[in-house]
């Protein structure tokens, strides 16, 4: 079958190939290696300046933020109000260990440790401060505070440590820092645990001095309202005579009463809240103006839905409770109450996921591109967007009972005036009373809240000097060098062969398109191998040189190759069996005249009647192979009247005939193309089985076109290590362009241990026929 133009691809990165790649270079891969281990050992301990780390650690108190009176379930007039000072005067929708984190992160902080580390510079001792060199160990000017507060700041490490077997979430936190000293590393450590607790403790003072002027203004307004009250309840009693009023009237202007309280708690919540959005807005909008609006605008629609539905279920829950005061002991054994209990549950924890989705979509807001800030905004953005559900929480509730108290004062129309307005004076004057009570007691406890508290965090562990650098890490750097010694001996290897212009292996030949019919081992293995058996003749004074295998060691896997040629050219397509064979190659020296003989005395092994014919006429070299005379040939039969059966020497091996160049002609390649020749040709062709023609390389001179149609099939010989990939191509689509030309290949001189064929591959045929004599013996 006809084949097509040559093409040459090959896989790169073929593992099988890899293997053999790396055992042949494995002593240059080795020496690569250890050299880089040692040039990286040499430059880490000379040039990279060891790093030293010290850690602290401190549990945070998870009720930091806390005031007095917080959590208190709303129950009557006044009471609820440690949870309006507890949400409106302390971050309390953060995580407290979240919160201690980013007081760690604050410049506020990294400021005051600056100071302190300054403050504490010991102009002896310029070493042990590195982190207030401009630049160590080159230069110690000592930078500015600004410039040391960053450094602190980006350099101080803080990560929870979760308790070993504990499932409870973590509240220990780990701060470590990283200096060319380690006593500055233990020092800025130790520095910033201080800082923090009184940063801390800081905080919880101004909070409860926010709390107690708040509560301090709301005192006073409620003397003057209780005044006022008292005023008009005497005024009245004075006025008009006292009525009595019926139970029923009695209780609806309780029930008024409780719902106006209510009204009046949820608006002094609101109050505050209010307050503490617009502190928080100020601090946003002169951190990034514009800021807030984004921020307001983030309470989607569906949360204010179900915030309303919230405030209706609370306030019918009110209601009923304000009319029955037994069930708030047993809310449980009312069916209703217990049903209004497990709606509310459900909208809170639906309130609850879509506001966890809103802190998380409003990330965004806080990119402004320093670290530092926007952990800042972060935390603000939490406190800001909790505010301001609640204040949506609260308005609505505060819609509700707007509307429950309008029915209620409108069921209150059908009474006497004046018994209704009694009743309502001196229920707003008990209201008053207890709302003022509760107020001072708020006050009371605040005081002493604030008097009594400790920092939120309380030191476990403080830093000591670690002597041992954490960077740079000799291990994870000699790794590191000694994989890239490793790899990347291989990596160029693995291109240079890829990217190689030379025949390396065998493989490489079955990517064109032509038969591979042999691999011939180089000769030299022969004996460096003890290829020998006792049938091998090593016959001394027949004059046939020694690069006959075929002669002198017929039983060695070189023969043995010669003979798979044999077999590929008679057998793979017995009704084509090719009587004529040229022999060539792509350039000189590739193994073509010595492949002609022994492939010439294998057809004759099989008692073929086998003539080769030299036509290398530039370089003949086939006669001195057999140690014949070369002065009667081929051009004094043409050309000087000899005879051709006087021209054809025997080669000293049976069946084997020869008819060597003779002379050099005037014009090799106008000789073999005249009619003589062919005439010559058609002469001897009936009187021999095989005719092998031994030519000079197609690659190199033109000799071979004319003998091309003289021939059934051509062999192209291509030497290991030697026949360039690109000359041979081009040799074969030279060939390939005779229409009736058969080509195919043959590997000469092959070297499996110099070989980049894969392991399956190298030395498969020797292993094979060594281990079949092997058996033999046995």
């Amino acid at each position: 079958m006809k084949a097509t133009k040559s093409t040459f691809s090959q896989d790169l990165f073929d593992p099988k190939k890899i293997v053999p790649l790396v055992q042949r270079h494995v002593w240059s891969i080795l020496i690569f290696t250890i050299l880089s281990v040692l040039v990286t050992y040499y430059t880490v301990n000379n040039y990279l300046l060891p790093v030293y780390q010290s850690k602290g650690t401190l549990i945070i108190t998870t009720n930091e933020n806390t005031l007095p009176g917080s959590g208190g379930a709303r129950g009557g007039v006044g009471s609820g109000v440690g949870d309006i000072v507890s949400r409106s005067f302390t971050s309390n929708f953060g995580n407290p260990v979240q919160n201690a984190i980013y007081l760690f992160r604050a410049q506020d902080l990294s400021d005051q440790v600056a100071k302190d580390l300054i403050a504490s510079f010991d102009s002896t001792n310029y070493q042990g401060y590195t982190t207030l060199w401009l630049k160590y160990p080159e230069d110690s000017t000592i930078i500015s505070l600004d410039r040391a507060s960053s450094r602190i700041r980006n350099g101080l490490s803080v990560k929870t440590v979760e308790p070993t077997g504990q499932r409870f979430e973590p509240n220990l936190l780990e701060i470590s820092y990283q200096s060319y000293s380690p006593k500055e590393a233990a020092k800025v450590v130790n520095l910033a645990l201080e800082t923090f607790q009184e940063k801390s403790l800081e905080q919880k003072q101004k909070s409860a001095s926010r709390a107690l002027s708040f509560l301090q203004e709301k005192k006073l307004e409620a003397n003057a309202q209780l005044d006022d009250a008292e005023e008009r309840l005497v005024n009245f009693k004075d006025e008009n005579q006292l009525v009595a009023i019926d139970e029923q009237a009695s209780n609806s202007v309780n029930s008024l009463s409780e719902l106006q309280a209510e009204k009046q708690t949820l608006e002094i919540e609101l109050e505050s809240i209010n307050t503490s959005i617009n502190n928080y807005e100020q601090q946003v909008e002169a951190i990034k103006p514009g800021l807030k609006d984004q921020f307001t605008n983030a309470i989607g629609p569906t949360i204010s839905r179900f915030q309303d539905r919230l405030a209706d279920l609370k306030t019918r829950r009110f209601v009923i409770l304000s009319q029955n005061p037994q069930l708030k002991e047993n809310p449980d054994s009312e069916p209703e109450l217990r049903r209004l209990n497990q709606q509310i549950k459900e909208v809170e924890e639906e309130i609850q996921k879509l506001s966890e989705g809103l802190l998380n979509d409003t990330q965004g807001f806080t990119d402004t591109g320093d670290g530092n800030l926007a952990e800042e905004l972060s935390n603000i953005r939490q406190n800001l967007i909790g505010l301001r559900l609640n204040k949506n929480q609260y308005e609505s509730q505060i819609e509700v009972l707007n509307e429950r108290i309008k029915d209620a004062e409108s069921f209150l129309d059908s009474y006497p005036d004046k018994q209704v307005k009694l009743a309502r004076l001196e229920a707003e004057v008990e209201r008053h009373k207890q709302y003022l009570s509760n107020l001072i007691s708020q006050e009371s406890e605040i005081a002493l809240w604030q008097q009594t508290q400790n920092s939120s965090g309380t030191i476990v562990d403080r830093a000591n000097p670690r002597y041992s650098p954490v960077k740079p890490n000799k291990i994870l750097w000699l790794g590191f060098a000694a994989m890239v010694g490793i790899i990347l001996p291989i990596g160029l290897l693995i291109l240079k062969n890829g990217f190689s212009t030379i025949i390396n292996s065998s493989e490489q030949l079955k990517y064109f398109p032509y038969p591979l019919l042999s691999v011939i081992y180089d000769h030299s293995l022969i004996k460096t191998n003890s290829w020998f058996s006792s049938n091998d003749s090593d016959v001394k004074g027949t004059g046939i040189s020694k690069s006959v295998v075929f002669y002198h060691y017929i039983d060695t896997p070189v023969a043995e190759s010669y003979r798979k040629i044999v077999s590929q050219l008679l057998y793979t397509n017995p009704d084509s069996i090719p009587k004529s064979i040229l022999i060539t190659s792509s350039g000189k020296g590739e193994g073509k005249t010595t492949l002609t003989a022994n492939l010439g005395a294998a057809f004759a092994e099989i008692d073929k009647k086998v003539l080769i014919i030299d036509c290398d006429f530039r370089r003949p070299a086939v006669h001195k192979l057999f140690s014949i005379d070369n002065s009667d040939g081929i051009n004094e039969v043409l050309f000087e009247g000899s005879k051709l059966s006087g021209a054809i020497k025997e080669s000293g091996i049976e069946g084997l005939s020869l008819l060597p160049t003779g002379g050099k002609p005037m014009s090799p390649a106008n000789l073999l193309a005249s009619d003589k020749f062919k005439e010559m040709i058609k002469v001897v062709c009936p009187n021999y089985d095989i005719i092998l023609f031994d030519t000079p390389p197609h690659g190199l001179v033109s000799d071979v076109a004319s003998l091309l149609n003289l021939t059934d099939s051509v062999i192209v010989a291509a030497k290991f290590g030697e026949t360039k990939i690109n000359v041979l191509s081009h040799t074969l689509d030279d060939l390939d362009n005779n229409e009736e030309t058969n080509l195919s290949l043959v590997l000469t001189a092959y070297k499996p241990d110099k070989s980049y064929d894969s392991y399956e591959t190298k030395g498969l045929h020797t292993y094979r026929y060594s281990q079949y004599y092997e058996y033999e013996k046995v």
